[in-house]
């Protein structure tokens, strides 16, 4: 069934020229009305059918949200037929349906009122709502003094509790920040699987690519392409890498913005990275590699004192924060000496096996293996673009393949990719599964599972980090045992290798473990192990393939 149709669809809008009363009285008597046609759209066609995520992409002027805007009524077209069919709610702009002095209470009944809800529909929503967009604490103040990050989430938070047959959401999800992003995807794909039809404008090509059925580019008002999203998109930037426009390339999948630079950079200061510098083999500077590529990153650096021995790290995330990969020259075995003064390191990346999409550059120097003492960190230094191929690979890396026919079952028995012992991000005094945590994670962990809530299973071992941001006492643990665990599951809890207490799980409940850390916590992350002394393996035996060793469900782990 269709659910949008465009047919031959043209807006166009008349703009005046800005003029003096004089020059306005005198324009008139020479009948010169000094305005011009501006056609946002001229006979622009495509269908979408109902449960289709629809991604409209192109440069800025291109007529994206005029398309969005006349899904929604608030424009009729010039020319041509708009078919829309279903109960539209929509998050065109900042703002947008709110009055700016009521409270947020207020507007939420207000936008009800506007989507033709009942105000008890709307009450029976509102805790709901209230808590997606993560306002108690300012849902009764005039919406005048939010943020504009506050003002996305609880437009977004209404548009998608009200019961939407289409969704229509321009480029305002950049505004918010990474975790209720990953939130507002989350809930996306919920509305894909509930067959609900999507539509949303957005520059972020990697999410445009993930999450869409089927992508409209839009050139000058007019559609230049229609169809699956690896095509279009592979051609939209084909073209901008054609007439020069590698802003396009970099720009597609760029980060939210950062309001607090703290977030970006942290260190003693007795070493300074002053810049990196992504180049190929011929230490030429580049913005786009191809799939494959040797790719070199040159760090600059000013040393203020003498360093005996220094390890220098690098550290990847895709554009829209999802942790990639890093390493650090410990790991490989090589320190180095830094000398008073300046001078550039060198690290070598060869067959860099990442497909398509935009990538941030982090790089950190510390004394020895000690990352947790951090001279210079800074992250998100520099970027780079990984350009498309015809390879028929898909996700985040370009895979080395071996195909054949196997002669056997295998068998599960592996833990998670571990992440490096090195985050690129300042230490938080709390975690949350399920919430950009790979970073503070070491060894022992499995793979993110959402019950709800999301967890982790822990092997017999598993470490983490966690910094102290005030003056905490106490390390609290949300956890469980295995539901299919026939006796309870002890261990200990170690802080920096300490013992600093003993747990014993009965039930296949959640419990909230609290552990004094007697001094132990101090200004530097506090490495803190999960220790099992029985992890349950092969709980059905003859029943399942699965031989992890398996020890506790962690939900958060925190600092009070």
């Amino acid at each position: 069934m269709r659910a949008v149709r465009f047919n031959s669809v043209s807006k166009r809008f008349i703009v005046r020229q800005r003029r003096t009363v004089q020059e306005t009285v005198i324009g008139w008597l020479r009948r010169d009305s000094s305005r011009e046609e501006f056609w946002a759209l001229r006979d622009l066609s495509f269908n979408l059918e109902a449960g289709r995520t629809l991604g409209v992409i192109g440069r800025n002027g291109a007529g994206k949200s005029t398309i969005l805007k006349l899904m929604c009524r608030v424009l009729e077209p010039t020319g041509g037929t708009v078919d829309v069919r279903g109960r539209v709610s929509a998050l065109l702009e900042l703002g947008a349906g709110f009055h700016p002095d009521l409270t947020g209470r207020e507007n939420v009944f207000l936008n009800g009122a506007f989507l033709g809800l009942p105000r008890k529909q709307m009450r029976q929503r509102f805790d709901e709502i209230v808590a997606f967009a993560g306002l108690e604490r300012f849902i009764d103040e005039p919406v005048k003094h939010y943020s504009s990050g506050m003002y996305m989430r609880l437009g977004f938070a209404v548009a998608v509790h009200v019961d939407p047959e289409l969704l229509v959401i321009d480029e305002v999800l950049a505004v918010g920040d990474m975790p209720f992003r990953q939130k507002c995807f989350a809930k996306l794909s919920e509305f894909k699987q509930a067959g609900m039809t999507i539509v949303f404008v957005s520059h972020d090509l990697t999410s445009v690519g993930r999450f869409c059925d089927e992508v409209l580019w839009v050139e000058g008002g007019q559609a230049r392409m229609y169809g699956p999203p690896d095509a279009v998109i592979n051609a939209y930037l084909a073209e901008a890498r054609h007439r020069g426009d590698l802003q396009v390339a970099v720009a597609s999948s760029r980060l939210p913005e950062v309001t607090d630079t703290r977030q970006m950079r942290w260190g003693s200061g007795d070493v300074a990275i002053e810049s990196v510098t992504v180049t190929d083999t011929d230490g030429k500077p580049v913005v786009e590699v191809a799939p494959g590529a040797d790719v070199w990153v040159r760090i600059a650096y000013t040393a203020s004192t003498t360093v005996p021995a220094a390890s220098v790290g690098i550290g990847i995330h895709r554009a829209d924060g999802v942790f990639v990969a890093g390493s650090h020259s410990a790991a490989a075995g090589k320190t180095f000496a830094l000398p008073k003064g300046t001078g550039e390191l060198l690290c070598v990346l060869p067959e860099l096996p990442l497909h398509a999409g935009g990538f941030d550059v982090s790089v950190g120097i510390w004394p020895r293996e000690d990352w947790r003492k951090p001279l210079d960190m800074w992250k998100n230094v520099t970027r780079f673009v990984v350009t498309p191929t015809e390879a028929a690979q898909t996700g985040m890396l370009a895979l080395q393949q071996t195909w054949r026919a196997a002669a056997g079952d295998a068998v599960a028995n592996s833990v998670a990719p571990t992440a490096p012992a090195v985050p690129w991000s300042p230490v938080p005094d709390h975690i949350a599964m399920g919430h950009d945590e790979e970073e503070y994670l070491a060894e022992g962990w499995f793979p993110l599972e959402n019950w709800p809530p999301h967890v982790r299973w822990t092997a017999g071992r598993a470490g983490l980090y966690l910094q102290n941001a005030g003056t905490a006492q106490l390390l609290g643990i949300a956890m469980c045992r295995p539901h299919h665990s026939g006796e309870p599951v002890t261990g200990h809890i170690l802080v920096d290798g300490k013992n600093i207490g003993d747990f014993s799980l009965a039930t296949p409940d959640f419990e909230r473990y609290v552990f004094p850390l007697d001094g132990l916590a101090n200004t530097q992350p506090l490495r803190i192990d999960i220790v099992v002394e029985n992890p349950m393996s092969s709980p059905v035996k003859g029943r399942t393939r699965d031989r992890r060793q398996l020890g506790v469900a962690v939900r958060e782990v925190w600092l009070e």
